[in-house]
């Protein structure tokens, strides 16, 4: 538990137009994901409409009149939905203008594609689609997906954390896991990024799920000759678990621990075997410094009993491979972990049932 006094950030509050409104942007995404396949032609007028909602989103919670067009505006008709909408064009003027946000060039290339390719489906018959047809709607929408995602992701962050944030990851993710093609797309908007980071003599590898050579190796901690990685998909944003690079402590030579591997080491080079947890121990407690070490703890994010040691400057847990900085000490049972709960001195931690006052009596 972090005694922080500093003040949380708080995100805005929404007005409960500016959810609803989110949620119906939210709503014809989902459909234009669901319709790619099968209706392709109504995918592309239900991926436009999400565009033209999202991009008022800021501007309905600066103030409702900033999405209203025309002289007449009444806040009843308005909450009733008997008004005129601005355009995708006034919509980005009042980014620009009012709010001083304007919407990327890149990005606004992006959806003018997709406007375009809208009016052509709506205003002409156009129901076959050939393969190429398929290949550039689908690129098409990918780069106006990805792009709308980055604003509502890192410029708009304010406005969808939480669990619009989560959801709007999970339907990324769900989109470039499900469809190569997508993943692809995005593998390319990223290509240069992958390549200043390879530059640097970082790791990247090829991703298990989305199939895309995107995942990076990030060091989480070090200590002597023992390296600790965490590795997440640049693409589809999946984790891709952790590892250790350490030599063998016996011959020296070069070996690899990954997360939930065996409870024991044995090098593949000369035999050596050990516990990971003392393997993994950086501690060098005298005897008489044991009974008030911390390690071994339990870890929260595996529910493991004594597999936390100490490592390096923080602490590390020898089953999952999960790095704390600290480590808390419940107040009812005095057992350290990863995590303890507030007023744990009545309620207990995650190794503990607290007071018995405390238990439900259902």
């Amino acid at each position: 538990m972090n005694d922080n006094n500093e003040e949380e950030y708080q995100a805005p509050e929404l007005s409960p137009e500016v959810v609803a409104l989110i949620n119906n942007g939210m709503a014809f995404l989902e459909k234009a994901i669901s319709e790619v396949k099968t209706a392709p032609k109504f995918s592309v007028v239900s991926f436009w409409t999400a565009v033209e909602i999202m991009l008022k989103v800021p501007l309905a919670q600066e103030h409702w009149t900033l999405v209203c067009s025309g002289r007449n505006i009444r806040r009843k008709a308005y909450l009733t939905g008997d008004f005129q909408s601005i355009t995708f064009q006034e919509s980005c003027e009042k980014l620009r203008d009012v709010l001083e946000k304007p919407v990327p060039q890149s990005t606004l290339t992006a959806f003018d594609i997709v406007r375009k390719h809208r009016n052509r489906v709506v205003h002409f018959f156009h129901d076959a689609y050939t393969t190429e047809d398929m290949n550039k709607l689908l690129t098409e929408q990918a780069n106006a997906w990805f792009a709308l995602n980055r604003l509502m992701r890192d410029d708009w962050k304010d406005l969808f954390e939480g669990a619009l944030g989560n959801t709007l990851a999970m339907n990324e993710t769900r989109l470039l896991t499900q469809n190569q093609f997508y993943a692809a797309q995005k593998f390319q908007q990223i290509k240069a990024d992958l390549k200043a980071y390879k530059l640097s003599g970082n790791h990247v590898s090829k991703c298990h799920v989305c199939k895309q050579k995107a995942v990076i190796w990030e060091k989480v901690a070090e200590h002597e000759n023992r390296e600790l990685f965490s590795g997440e998909c640049r693409v589809c944003t999946l984790s891709a678990g952790k590892k250790m690079h350490f030599s063998c402590p016996e011959c020296d030579a070069p070996e690899l621990l990954t997360a939930d591997g065996d409870i024991n080491f044995q090098c593949s080079h000369c035999g050596y075997s050990e516990t990971r947890y003392n393997l993994l121990d950086t501690s060098s407690c005298s005897f008489d410094e044991i009974a008030s070490s911390p390690v071994p703890a339990g870890c929260c994010e595996c529910d493991s009993y004594h597999t936390v040691c100490e490592f390096g400057d923080g602490y590390l847990c020898s089953t999952c491979l999960t790095y704390f900085d600290v480590l808390d000490q419940c107040g009812h049972c005095s057992y350290y972990s990863s995590e303890v709960r507030e007023f744990s001195a009545f309620g207990g931690c995650g190794f503990c049932d607290g007071h018995r006052e405390s238990w439900d009596d259902d």
